[in-house]
C-alpha cells in the first residue's frame, strides 16, 4: 500500500527533528570536549594568563599542550618575576596571578634581556639579570611549577644578556655577558644544579677587539655545543655574527671561529632563529650593510663549513625593499625550510610579509630568488610575530593586522599556509580593539596553535592567551541500499562516518535523515530513478553517492505484497525475505529468462543465488511477490 502524502511528510519531519537533536547534541559535546576545545572561543575575549600588570613576558607551549608563561610584573619596589602554567584547557595552574619564582634577587625599575627555555621533560629554565645589582641567576622548575634547584636559583655572578640551552642529558649550557668587563662567558650547569666546569669559559673576539655577546646555541649529537655570538665594534648594538663549536668540557673545536657574513651586521640584542636538522645548523638573521636591510639564512655544517657561501641564502633578492624581523622553521617531515620576514619598501613607511622556501640540503629556492609575498606592504602592517609553527607539516604564521605603533588597535591572526605558500585559511586570535605587545606564537602542539601577548583593555597591560584547534575532520563515505514493494521504496544508508544525511530521490523530491533511519518513499510511476545520498560530518567532511531505485509494482494486487520485502538491495549474492513466507519464487533476468528459483521460502531465510550470476537487474517473481533487485558482487 502506498504511503499517503501526509504519512510521508510525517516521516520526513520526524527524521529532520531527530537530526536536529543529534546535531545539537554533537555540537554540545564538541564544545565541552578537551580534544577540540579552543579555550575561550571568542578571539575578542581570550583566556587571561594573570591578573597583575605585565610589562614583559615570554611563552612556550610544550608537547603536552601546557603553556608556560614567564612574566615581569611591576611592583612598588621594582619587578616581580613570575611564572604561570596554563593547562591544555587554558586554565591557570599556579593561581590567578601565577607564582613568584624568585624572591631574593634584587630587581630595579627596569628589565634587561633575559631567556626562557623548555626541555624534553617540560622543565622550565629561566635566566635573568637582577637590575637592582646586576646579579645574573638561572632557575629550573618542573612542569608543575616546583623548583628543581635552589629556590634562589644558580648565581652566575654579575652579568647581562643570559642565554640558555637545555642539554639532552639534563644539563644546561649558559651564556652571558660579564657585567664587570670580563667578556662573554660560557658555562655548563649539571642536572643537579651545580657547575659542571670549574670555571666559565671566556669567548674571545676573533679580531682581538670589540665586545662579544652570546647569541644562539645548539647541541650536537655527541654533546658538543654550537655557539653563535656577535662581535660589537663599539657601544652600539650592531655586531658581526660568528660561530664556534665547543666540546662538552668547554674546549673550542675549530681552529678559528666561522664568520657567518662578509660585512653584514646583526642587532646583537635580538633573538634569531637557529634551526637544527641532525648535526647541521641553519641560522636565520636580519642583517644590515650600511642602510641596506636584508634577511638571510646561513647553513653551518658540523665541521664548520658554510656551503651556502659567505652570506648564506637571501630570503629575497628584490632590491626595492628591506627585510627584517624574520622567523623560520623546518617542516617536520620534509627537507624544506620556511622563512617569513617583515618586508617594507625603501621608504619604510608600510609593512607586509614575504615568504621563502629553501631546500635544506642544496639551498635552492623553489619559489624563486625573489620569494613570495604573503601580504603586500600596506598601512595595515600585516607582518609576522612570534615563531613560525607547523600543523600537519604546513606552515603557520602569526601576524598583526593594523599599524602597530603601540597605541592604535591591532588584531592578531594566524595564517595557515599550504606547502606552496598560499593561504588556506586565516583565523582570528586576538581581536579586541587595543594595541598588543610582547606577542608570541608560543607553539603548535599537535593540531593546536597557541598565542600569548599583552594588551591594555582598560585595566593596565595584562597577559592574554588564545588557542585554536585545527584537528582535520575525519572522512565520511556515502552509500545506500533499497528495496521496493508496489509503488514504495525503502531506502537506507550503507556508508560510514556520517552525522547527517540528505537525499534526492530521483523524482524531484528530497529528504533529510539520520544514518540509522530507513526512508520510505512512494513513487508515481513504474521505472528506474537515479537517487543521491549526501553524507555529512558536523566538522565539515562530505561525500556523495548515486544509486538506482527500480519501481515495477504499480498496478498489481496489494493484499500480501505490501508486507513482503527483499534485502539487501543491491545484493552481493544472497537475498533475505522479510514480512512473510513465499511458496515459490523465481529470479528472472532482463531477457525474461529464469536463472534461479526457490520453494518454501520462509521469512528470515537467506536465498543464496547461483555462483557466476552476472551483475545486473533481476526481477523476483512469486506468490504475491514482485520486485526488482540489483546483483552486484
Amino acid at each position: 500500500m502506498a504511503l499517503s502524502k501526509a504519512e510521508s511528510e510525517y516521516l520526513y519531519k520526524n527524521s529532520i527533528e531527530r537530526m536536529r537533536l543529534k546535531l545539537w547534541t554533537t555540537f554540545m559535546l564538541a564544545a565541552i570536549s578537551p580534544i577540540f576545545a579552543q579555550w575561550n572561543p571568542n578571539p575578542a575575549v581570550n583566556s587571561p594568563v594573570a591578573t597583575g600588570i605585565t610589562d614583559d613576558l615570554q611563552a612556550i607551549t610544550g608537547p603536552s599542550g601546557r603553556t608556560y608563561v614567564a612574566m615581569f610584573q611591576p611592583t612598588s619596589s621594582g619587578y616581580s618575576p613570575r611564572l604561570q602554567i596554563l593547562n591544555d584547557l587554558g586554565s591557570p595552574r599556579l593561581g590567578p596571578n601565577g607564582m613568584q619564582f624568585n624572591t631574593t634577587t634584587s630587581m630595579g625599575t627596569s628589565t634587561v634581556t633575559w631567556d626562557m627555555r623548555l626541555d624534553a621533560n617540560e622543565h622550565v629554565y629561566l635566566g635573568f639579570t637582577g637590575t637592582g645589582n646586576t646579579d645574573a641567576v638561572v632557575h629550573r622548575l618542573d612542569s608543575m611549577g616546583n623548583h628543581v634547584w635552589n629556590t634562589s636559583g644558580i648565581a652566575l655572578g654579575q652579568g647581562y644578556d643570559v642565554k640558555l640551552l637545555p642539554l639532552a642529558g639534563g644539563d644546561l649550557m649558559v651564556g652571558w655577558l660579564d657585567a664587570n668587563g670580563g667578556g662573554a662567558k660560557l658555562r655548563k650547569i649539571s642536572a643537579a644544579g651545580s657547575f659542571a666546569w670549574p670555571a666559565a669559559v671566556t669567548i674571545s673576539s676573533p679580531t682581538g677587539s670589540g665586545q662579544v655577546n652570546v647569541g644562539e646555541m645548539m647541541e650536537y649529537s655527541n654533546g658538543d655545543v654550537l655557539v653563535i655570538y656577535y662581535v660589537r665594534l663599539g657601544f652600539g648594538p650592531s655586531g658581526l655574527p660568528y660561530a664556534q663549536r665547543y666540546t662538552s668540557s668547554g674546549t673550542a673545536v675549530w681552529l678559528q671561529p666561522k664568520a657567518l657574513t662578509s660585512g653584514w651586521y646583526v642587532y646583537s640584542f635580538l633573538r634569531f632563529p637557529l634551526v637544527q636538522r641532525g648535526d647541521t645548523a641553519y641560522f636565520g638573521m636580519s642583517a644590515a650593510q650600511g642602510s641596506d636591510l636584508q634577511a638571510k639564512v646561513q647553513r653551518i655544517n658540523p665541521l664548520g663549513g658554510l656551503p651556502w657561501g659567505l652570506n648564506g641564502v637571501d630570503v629575497s633578492t628584490l632590491n626595492n625593499q628591506y627585510e627584517r624581523s624574520l622567523t623560520m622553521g623546518l617542516a617536520p617531515d620534509d627537507f624544506m625550510l620556511y622563512v617569513a620576514a617583515e618586508v617594507t619598501p625603501l621608504s619604510q613607511g608600510q609593512m607586509g610579509t614575504i615568504l621563502q622556501k629553501i631546500h635544506a640540503r642544496t639551498g635552492a629556492t623553489p619559489w624563486g630568488s625573489a620569494g613570495r609575498m604573503l601580504f603586500n606592504p600596506s598601512a595595515k602592517d600585516q607582518s609576522p610575530r612570534g615563531d613560525l609553527g607547523f600543523i600537519d607539516s604546513k606552515p603557520v604564521v602569526l601576524y598583526n593586522d593594523g599599524f602597530n605603533n603601540g597605541g592604535t588597535p591591532v588584531r592578531l591572526l594566524a595564517a595557515f599556509l599550504d606547502t606552496a605558500g598560499a593561504i588556506i585559511d586565516t583565523v582570528p586570535m586576538g581581536t579586541s580593539a587595543t594595541a598588543k605587545g610582547r606577542v608570541h606564537l608560543s607553539g603548535t602542539s599537535g593540531f593546536n596553535a597557541t598565542a600569548v601577548w599583552t594588551e591594555d583593555r582598560g585595566s593596565g597591560s595584562l597577559a592574554f592567551a588564545h588557542r585554536i584547534n585545527r584537528t582535520p575532520c575525519p572522512g565520511v563515505s556515502a552509500g545506500a541500499g533499497w528495496s521496493s514493494v508496489l509503488d514504495s521504496a525503502r531506502i537506507w544508508f550503507t556508508g560510514a562516518g556520517a552525522d547527517s544525511l540528505y537525499w534526492t530521490l530521483g523524482d524531484g523530491s528530497s529528504a533529510s535523515s539520520l544514518p540509522g533511519d530507513t526512508l520510505r518513499h512512494a513513487y508515481g510511476a513504474n521505472g528506474s530513478y537515479t537517487a543521491w545520498v549526501y553524507a555529512y560530518r558536523t566538522c565539515g567532511s562530505v561525500d556523495s553517492a548515486s544509486f538506482t531505485v527500480m519501481i515495477s509494482g504499480i498496478g498489481i494486487g496489494e493484499s500480501q505484497a505490501q508486507l513482503l520485502e527483499i534485502s539487501p538491495n543491491p545484493s552481493r549474492g544472497t537475498l533475505m525475505l522479510r514480512g512473510g513466507d513465499v511458496g515459490h519464487a523465481l529470479l528472472v533476468n532482463a531477457q525474461g529468462q529464469v536463472v534461479a528459483e526457490i520453494r518454501n521460502w520462509t521469512a528470515g531465510e537467506g536465498w543464496v543465488l547461483p555462483e557466476g550470476l552476472a551483475n545486473g537487474i533481476y526481477s523476483v517473481v512469486g506468490d504475491q511477490l514482485r520486485t526488482l533487485v540489483v546483483v552486484q558482487r
